[in-house]
């Protein structure tokens, strides 16, 4: 089919483009590549600037600092083995990222032939003059030719080994621990602070915001690098020899306690069986228990009688107010005690107190309990033994009472001596006695609590009965008529 002039004009129009395009290219691809003359000032101002060493698929530019070393292979500029960006490139070389780019435009071919050190060609040896004329003129000996030095091959260098490169480390935050302890590895680094309540912390990486560790030890071994404060409330520092760190160190420990070691006899240990010595072992620490806590609340009674009644009165008319009171206070005392100990431990001036208000706040939580369980012992005393003539009096009503706390779990503890038959009966009494125990300490601490360790009354004293009036007769004393 013959063309029309039209579709002839449009195909040698589409042929005329194709060509512009394809010469555009052409021209591009060949701007791109730099002249000698350009290659041979680009490779002296890279020498001006860094030093240059030869790798086997590449080149190497280390400068001054150690962020300014990379190397450059297959197009590629590489800091640790990780290419780098244009934008990574600027920010790290400023004015001489120019320079880098540019060589990373460059093939390794053309790399290796504008770094390779140049070779002196070897000096030509001079022919010795001719001898002297003589009357026999000898034959002429064929110089010898010497030997051309070998090309001495430029040195190649290798990138360094995986064990000669500085170590990589993974970052974590603030690492914050309870009753636990902490372990920062050799190829951890913390970026924040370290804080241990009830807990050890042992660092064998870098931690860069300061330690904080109260009641338990902080351990720095030889491969630690530690940057800010170290603070140790009421547990050991040890620093081995080689770890680093900057910062002040804050140590406040109380007495240090001996480390007894104990182990149990070699007997045999059947709770029922009536063979083992075991079987008495409850019981003994029950009767042990009993009298430590009789010997406490004699005390209480003799010495703060009227405290004593006051949060018994509590106790008994508010039961339910007291046990929860007793409850709040036994489930948040820990955590403002932690609080507290970590608000004083970050300040200076409050640092030394810490190992002072921590054993002063448990005796006093300890004093509080046995004011309390005092009172809750001596109303009970008097509530049970009113008709025994205990009524009156503090110390045998507050015994009486104790007695009759404690009596299902010593009861317990007398059938865990005997048969098994009765290990079950033994069992329920254990649980009874533990629960009933354990109410009497609630109540009589939030009883304790709720007066001020009786130092003031919640319920008003009883109004004593007012006696009745006496009648008397006006006509008694009068004269008589008669």
């Amino acid at each position: 089919m013959p063309l029309t002039p039209s579709l002839q004009v449009g195909r040698i129009i589409r042929v005329a483009v194709a060509l512009v395009a394809l010469s555009a290219v052409i021209s591009v691809r060949a701007a791109e590549q730099p002249s000698a003359a350009a290659e041979a000032t680009l490779a002296r101002d890279a020498e001006a600037r860094f030093d240059i060493v030869l790798l086997r698929d590449g080149i190497a530019l280390a400068g001054r600092q150690s962020d300014r070393r990379v190397e450059i292979s297959r197009g590629l500029v590489m800091s640790d083995g990780q290419p780098l960006s244009g934008d990574e490139v600027r920010r790290r070389f400023g004015a001489d990222a120019d320079v880098v780019l540019r060589l990373s435009y460059l093939d390794n071919p053309t790399l290796q032939r504008l770094f390779r050190p140049a070779v002196t060609p070897p000096t030509p040896v001079a022919t010795p003059p001719a001898a002297a004329a003589t009357a026999a003129r000898p034959e002429p000996v064929p110089p010898v030719a010497v030997p051309a030095p070998a090309t001495p091959a430029p040195p190649v260098f290798d990138r360094p080994s995986p064990r000669d490169a500085a170590p990589v480390f993974h970052r974590t935050g603030a690492r914050i621990a309870l009753a636990k302890p902490v372990v920062i590895k050799a190829d951890e680094e913390v970026t924040d602070g370290v804080f241990s309540a009830g807990g050890s912390v042992r660092i064998e990486g870098r931690v860069r915001d300061g330690v904080v560790v109260i009641g338990g030890d902080l351990e720095l071994t030889p491969t630690a690098d530690v940057r800010g404060d170290l603070t140790v409330v009421g547990g050991r520092l040890t620093i081995a020899e080689g770890a680093r760190h900057a910062g002040a160190v804050h140590h406040a420990t109380g007495a240090d306690w001996p480390a007894w070691s104990w182990s149990w006899p070699a007997v045999r240990w059947g709770r029922f069986d009536p063979s083992g010595p075991a079987r008495w072992l409850p019981l003994g620490g029950t009767i042990l228990r009993l009298l430590a806590i009789a010997a406490g609340v004699a005390l209480v009674t003799l010495i703060a009688r009227g405290r004593s009644d006051r949060i018994g009165a509590a106790a008994a008319a508010t039961p339910l107010r007291a046990a929860l009171v007793g409850l709040a206070t036994q489930l948040l005392f820990v955590p403002l005690l932690v609080v507290v100990s970590v608000v004083l431990a970050v300040t200076i001036i409050g640092l030394p107190f810490v190992a002072v208000i921590v054993p002063l706040a448990v005796l006093s939580l300890l004093g509080a309990m046995l004011f309390g369980f005092t009172g809750v012992a001596v109303r009970l005393g008097r509530a049970a033994g009113g008709g025994l003539g205990l009524a009156e009096g503090a110390l045998v009503p507050a015994l009486f009472g104790l007695a009759l706390l404690v009596l299902p779990t010593l009861v317990a503890r007398l059938l865990g001596v005997g048969p098994d038959p009765l290990r079950w009966l033994g069992v329920t009494l254990l649980v009874v006695g533990t629960v009933v125990e354990y109410v009497a300490w609630t109540v009589g601490l939030g009883a304790a609590m709720i007066t001020g360790l009786g130092r003031w009354a919640v319920v008003p004293p009883p109004v004593p009965p007012v006696p009745p009036p006496i009648e008397i007769d006006p006509m008694a004393d009068a004269p008589s008529a008669i």
